[in-house]
């Protein structure tokens, strides 16, 4: 990316603009982002991804339909409905379709990243944090990805699962643990930067 550029809030700075270290953080969404800067990027020394989903993008979309549905007929209409709108972004022309405040190129895009892929190109240390109790992505997609990635010798990526927490690192009770999983963070990063 050319400095200057900016892509998700980041600003790319010029080469000759040295930091001693270059670490990427990123949550859901930006989880995703982070990653896919970390495969681009030679200049990042460490990647944190935090409740960032599976392989798929669409795998988790339906994981969050199943888990908020009032019943199990809601959920299978919900999810008829969004493959049928996924179906349709995947295979038609760039258009100006707009669902959820995202337009037609982001959804062809989400819908197009296969997140394990982009893992397999990162070769710097790279956290992979995943809430066991989140209903915006599926932590079983999750687990998967991770055990691909073991089974491809990926030893550069490693992952902390957190069964009893929430998507924002909530337990069951609405009681927070941010402050235990950024400790966790800092030990990981400690341990790969020194």
């Amino acid at each position: 990316m050319a400095p200057g550029a900016e892509l998700a809030g980041i600003r790319f700075l010029p080469s000759d603009f040295a930091y001693p270290r270059l670490i990427v953080l990123g949550g859901s969404e930006g989880a995703l982002v982070a990653n896919l800067l970390a495969a681009e990027l030679n200049t990042i020394d460490a990647t944190v991804a935090f409740n960032g989903g599976g392989r798929m993008f669409i795998d988790d979309v339906l994981h969050s339909i199943r888990t908020g549905a009032a019943s199990s007929e809601e959920a299978a209409k919900a999810a008829q409905g969004f493959l049928g709108f996924s179906n349709h972004v995947l295979s038609s022309e760039p258009s100006d379709l707009e669902v959820s405040g995202h337009g037609y190129r982001w959804w062809h895009q989400m819908l197009s990243i296969d997140q394990l892929n982009v893992l397999k190109a990162v070769n710097t240390p790279l956290l992979v944090i995943q809430g066991g109790l989140d209903t915006s992505v599926s932590p079983d997609e999750v687990n998967e990805m991770i055990e691909s990635l073991r089974k491809v010798q990926k030893d550069n990526i490693d992952f902390i699962p957190y069964e009893n927490l929430d998507h924002t690192f909530n337990d069951e009770q609405e009681v927070s643990h941010q402050d235990e999983v950024v400790e966790d963070i800092r030990q990981w990063l400690k341990s790969k930067l020194i």
